[in-house]
């Protein structure tokens, strides 16, 4: 079963997983938005509509269909999905599926980006400074404020006068926001796999080098050590197994600064996809105990990939 379907990240995991296992899987796809506006949904056997994730209901058809499809393997990609999920595999309530999600602790440090602002000073990671919602804590270099729990990109505002910054401050609604410090420097998607059965993992770098509504489009593909030490340790500090990404910017003083953690692949991971790295095929093939190693190759040298839209008719 994929959750929240409509999502790109939902789409590059069906449609790798279809070009490896071809027809040898049963897809069972479901999202808010009827079938006819889900792309992934043709790459599925069967598609369900449901209601959003916080609507009481949710909750009841997810189970039926799980138990109506025998449903062995669980894959949500929305984070409030996510931290859900992690919930009923805590409560019992999924006994004998692969709840592909992180421990609940872990889920929900992740989808607070104050938790894991908090979460990654704490563990020693360098990470972009909070600010607090106070007009004498304007910083000349400007101010980024985000959503508290946010998706993507929406709701992210740039802020570089004082004025503005003060206005933000007056609000009554503080408590779902975060603000950081702004850095300018260049932005890397991390792409991470760490297996949950052996000590296997490996770490992709993707320098965004264009990006639409939150996804990249154009990128540089390319191997780091240092990256990949500390993407590594993140996923073994929030215990994060199978794939996740996280967000890097380098800082001119301080250098690269983690400012997201996602615990599920991005949008973006079907470009590292394209070079032979097939971090969603390893992520499956990893939770049904099959090898993995053959699927996530070293990179002998830098890749450029970009992404153009693909056309799907549905009806």
């Amino acid at each position: 079963m994929l959750g929240t379907a409509g999502t790109g990240t939902s789409w590059g995991i069906a449609a790798s997983l279809r070009e490896r296992w071809y027809d040898r899987l049963h897809i069972v796809a479901t999202d808010t938005l009827p079938q006819h506006l889900v792309a992934t949904s043709a790459l599925a056997e069967r598609f369900v509509q449901v209601p959003a994730v916080e609507d009481d209901r949710f909750q009841e058809i997810l189970l039926s269909l799980i138990a109506e499809e025998a449903i062995d393997t669980y894959v949500p990609t929305f984070d409030a999905e996510i931290v859900l999920a992690a919930r009923l595999r805590e409560q019992g309530a999924v006994d004998g599926v692969r709840v592909l999600a992180p421990p609940l602790w872990a889920a929900e440090t992740c989808w607070d980006k104050v938790r894991a602002s908090r979460w990654l000073t704490e563990a020693g990671f360098p990470s972009p400074e909070m600010v607090p919602f106070s007009g004498g804590a304007w910083r000349p270099s400007g101010v980024v404020v985000k959503p508290r729990r946010g998706v993507g990109s929406v709701g992210v505002a740039r802020i570089g006068d004082r004025h503005e910054w003060s206005a933000w401050c007056a609000r009554d609604d503080l408590d779902e926001w975060i603000a950081q410090e702004l850095i300018d420097g260049p932005e890397i998607t991390l792409d991470c796999f760490r297996s949950t059965r052996t000590s296997q993992s490996r770490v992709v770098c993707r320098e965004r080098v264009e990006v639409k509504s939150g996804v990249c489009t154009k990128a540089r593909i390319f191997d780091d050590p240092q990256l990949a030490g500390m993407a590594t340790g993140i996923g073994a500090g929030l215990e994060l197994g199978g794939v996740y990404c996280l967000q890097v910017m380098r800082s001119p003083d301080r250098g690269w600064l983690v400012t997201d953690i996602n615990p599920r692949p991005g949008a973006g991971t079907r470009l590292s996809a394209a070079i032979g790295v097939l971090f969603h095929a390893a992520w499956l093939a990893d939770a049904w105990g099959a090898p993995t190693s053959h699927l996530l190759p070293a990179l002998e040298r830098d890749h450029w990939v970009v992404r153009q839209y693909r056309e799907v008719v549905l009806a």
